[in-house]
């Protein structure tokens, strides 16, 4: 009896060892099974991202590539990798879309590809400016240096349309009166009508000038007569811009030491804040005081007025800090990208004598000696074209930073994971492969012929394609139009010989 009960028992635990034994294989074979999985998932989600270009440089990425021959560099991965491939820049894996990837790119709906948060916003732990947010934003300018957030979203989500409702067809006569009058101050400033004024920096030249045409348009008449005012929102920009190449080159955690010893911006920031403020608040008094007499207000529906107008998501109003800010952001995005084409247009009429003098037979043949108009700016087809092949010759490498808010799968097949950055070769989808450096022989404004300022194409993406078309565009071509089509007798000859 007594050897039964030991055999049986003997009989047990050899079974609960078995079992153990197989349930300690079972674990890691499951595990192992897992693994395999999950490695062909990723070898499967890999096949789909970009690919990533070689030659990559310790510490440098690929740099100093994109800094020496740029062109050449991106010519070549785009020859060797395709329209969609993967750079490493500045420590960062930034995806780079040419040809149909990058119109694809230009039209995607911004709450997939949004250009606020790849451009814009980006963490800094640390406030550089006593008046900014704990947790501030950088974008490749760093104007959140001096403007808060709640400020870029609100121009990113109510800019566009309050520009689009104000840069209206039936307003551009009126327009384009303040546009002539700020053309002629700001002409007869810095340049005189009899002998020629050397220009030492044709593109703060340009800058000012683009200044007291713009403004007046966007934020009312009262802006125009502040001379003080027209002149710290070019210096303002300069000083922006003269930074933005220190902040790029050192890393982010050394900004806050770096930015006391750099162009003063908050100097000319508060100079413009300064003369802004008076101006809102006369306008807030009058809108008071209409409302009190129950009337309409009767002023004019500028950028200001509507800044003014605008009603947040939660019922109140903007107050008088943030607008100014906004007013700020705005002039720079006036400004800035116009008076740089416009330094382009007269370099090419330097560099080519016969287009400038087609240019002027045009001017006289349309316009003779009388007032600028819009129907004659229409009418003058060579401007048209000559701006247009300017545009398509001034595209930057590569621009248009967007970040994925979610994955984007492309026509080809390759996808870009939600929270990637991407950048379109603009200057590659307008010139086409290995098209090398912009000389005068290649200008040419007959290849753009037919096509309208207004009307962008797949070979002009400078303001955008689809329905991401810069809503500044008219105000920005009509600028240029008078620039270029002045008939005043000496002006063209006076600014092409001063610079």
């Amino acid at each position: 009896m007594y050897l039964f009960r030991a055999v049986n028992l003997a009989s047990k635990v050899y079974q609960w060892k078995s079992s153990r034994n197989l349930l300690s294989l079972a674990i890691p074979v499951a595990y192992s099974l897992y693994i395999v999985i999950s490695c062909s998932k990723s070898r499967q989600q890999h096949k789909k991202s970009p690919p990533k270009v070689a030659f990559s440089l310790p510490l440098f990425g690929h740099n100093l590539y994109m800094l020496f021959f740029s062109s050449r560099f991106l010519d070549w991965c785009t020859e060797t990798y395709g329209e969609l491939f993967d750079l490493n820049l500045m420590g960062k894996t930034v995806t780079i879309a040419s040809g149909q990837c990058a119109l694809e790119v230009l039209k995607a709906d911004h709450r997939v590809l949004s250009t606020v948060e790849g451009t814009i916003i980006g963490k800094l732990p640390f406030a550089p400016y006593p008046n900014a947010l704990t947790i501030v934003y950088a974008d490749i300018l760093h104007l959140d240096y001096i403007i808060d957030r709640t400020v870029l979203d609100m121009l990113h989500k109510e800019g566009a349309g309050m520009i689009r409702r104000t840069i209206v067809k039936s307003n551009m006569p009126e327009l384009m009166e303040r546009m002539i009058a700020g053309f002629d101050y700001g002409l007869g400033c810095f340049a005189s009508d009899s002998v020629a004024a050397p220009i030492g920096d044709p593109i703060h030249f340009f800058r000012k000038l683009t200044t007291s045409m713009a403004a007046p348009c966007l934020f009312g008449r009262e802006v125009g007569s502040d001379p003080v005012l027209l002149s710290s929102l070019p210096n303002f920009i300069v000083c922006l811009m003269k930074n933005t190449g220190c902040y790029y080159l050192a890393p982010r955690i050394f900004h806050r030491f770096l930015t006391p010893f750099l162009f003063n911006v908050q100097y000319y920031f508060q100079i413009g804040h300064s003369r802004l403020q008076p101006i809102i608040y006369r306008r807030r008094a009058k809108m008071a005081e209409a409302t009190a007499r129950r009337e309409s207000h009767n002023l004019e529906m500028d950028i200001l007025q509507r800044l003014l107008e605008c009603v947040k998501s939660d019922g109140t109003q903007y107050n008088d800090e943030e607008i100014t800010q906004s007013l700020m952001v705005l002039s720079f995005v006036a400004v800035h990208v116009t008076s740089s084409n416009m330094a382009m247009t007269f370099y090419w009429l330097l560099a080519r004598p016969d287009l400038k003098k087609r240019l002027e037979m045009e001017i006289k043949e349309i316009l003779g000696d009388g007032p600028i108009t819009e129907e004659g700016l229409d009418k003058m087809e060579f401007l048209n074209s000559f701006l247009h092949e300017t545009l398509r010759h001034s595209q930057d490498i590569v621009s248009n930073r967007k970040k994925a808010l979610m994955d984007f799968n492309f026509i080809n097949g390759y996808q870009i994971l939600k929270g990637c950055v991407i950048e379109t070769a603009n200057r590659q989808l307008n010139m086409g492969l290995y098209a090398g450096a912009s000389t005068a022989e290649k200008f040419s404004p007959s290849i753009t012929k037919g096509h309208l300022l207004t009307r962008p194409t797949k070979k002009f993406v400078t303001f955008g394609v689809g329905k991401n078309v810069c809503p500044v565009m008219p105000a920005k071509f009509r600028i240029k139009s008078i620039h270029g089509g002045s008939p005043n007798k000496n002006s063209l000859d006076t600014v092409v010989t001063g610079l």
